[in-house]
């Protein structure tokens, strides 16, 4: 199983959320590397006017998935 977490993207000017995904026993380190903070992002709908999925951890979970289809 994998946890979604959410930080501030620190490549985008503008306040953009990039989500990231997790294994459930990974303290923090995310399938594409970063390590986040212990507890998610705590963010209003309308301070992020903008949210993104982060291409090699979604990717990385579309493989897991497709593995374990077959």
């Amino acid at each position: 199983m994998y946890e979604m977490r959410a930080e501030c993207d620190p490549a985008k000017p503008d306040f953009v959320l990039m989500w990231h995904a997790l294994p459930k026993d990974s303290a923090g380190l995310t399938l594409c590397g970063r390590l986040l903070p212990p507890s998610p992002a705590v963010v209003k709908p309308q301070d992020a006017p903008t949210d993104r999925y982060c291409p090699p951890c979604i990717a990385l979970v579309g493989q897991a998935m497709e593995s374990t289809a077959h």
